[in-house]
């Protein structure tokens, strides 16, 4: 895989809490999470839990 196809599969977001809820993770993207939660944004490299933002998978 050249290195042009690996940015393209890439995602255009990545994984971090909102708020004080550290067990769900969003999908971050642009500095807020893709379904509206509020809060302080924590970038994580974990798995993405939240229901919303796992809908448009």
């Amino acid at each position: 895989m050249s290195t042009l196809e690996r940015e393209r599969a890439l995602p255009d977001w990545t994984p971090g809490t909102v708020g004080d809820d550290v067990m769900t993770v969003h999908k971050i993207r642009d500095g807020e999470a893709v379904c509206g939660a509020v809060g302080n944004v924590d970038e994580w490299q974990r798995r993405v839990t939240c229901p919303a933002c796992r809908a448009g998978e």
